[in-house]
């Protein structure tokens, strides 16, 4: 069947490169579900990309929340990964490189044929401080409410982990297919288990 793009891991509509039709998300989809595969996105990731890890991490760690059946592991798992990459101050908060746009000609067209106004906004816009985490303030207030209110599910985690995927597409598996570590995964067979540890999880904790 057709996967749900919840399931995939990528937004439901919208022109991303993550969108369920494009077959690049879809390949680092399969290798995310591949135990090799994550051992060698994590060990790039380790390698070129470091600040990029917790996404990685909170994806895997949430794909395997989903999986609990029982309502006291669900919760006390939950209120693992609430503390490890959503809360203020966690320890692996995901975060997200920032955009890249070209200032200073925005500024320039702005000030040029717009007006004193849109200049000023131009650069309001530029210089407005933005949020580095790649799960944006409402999908973590959301969270935390639920949290708050005991109302625990598989799925409560359903958008950070969508905003992970997207992450990780672009910040590390973009990089990856050039690697010669993914030509590794196209070979190799399905053998390798992997642990938190193959990540050096715990250097970050």
């Amino acid at each position: 069947r057709e996967r749900d793009p919840l399931e995939l891991g990528a937004p439901r509509s919208g022109a991303s490169p993550c969108s369920r039709q494009c077959p690049r998300a879809q390949e680092l989809r399969r290798l995310l579900d591949e135990p090799l595969g994550q051992h060698l996105l994590g060990q790039f990731t380790r390698e070129k990309s470091k600040s990029s890890l917790p996404a990685l991490l909170c994806w895997i760690d949430i794909q395997s929340f989903k999986t609990i059946e029982t309502q006291a592991l669900l919760r006390c798992t939950a209120l693992h990964l609430q503390k490890t990459y959503i809360a203020e101050g966690a320890t692996l908060a995901p975060t997200s490189a920032p955009p890249q746009t070209n200032a200073f000609a925005k500024l320039a067209s702005a000030s040029s044929s717009l007006g004193s106004k849109a200049f000023k906004d131009a650069v309001q816009d530029e210089t407005r401080p933005r949020d580095p985490r790649c799960i944006p303030a409402e999908i973590r207030r959301k969270i935390n409410t639920d949290i708050e209110v005991e109302s625990f599910s598989t799925s409560m985690f359903d958008a950070a982990q969508r905003k992970c995927f997207t992450t990780i597409y672009d910040q590390i598996f973009v990089r990856f297919v050039s690697s010669d570590a993914y030509s590794s995964v196209v070979k190799a067979t399905r053998q390798k288990h992997v642990t938190a540890t193959d990540f050096e999880y715990f250097e970050w904790l």
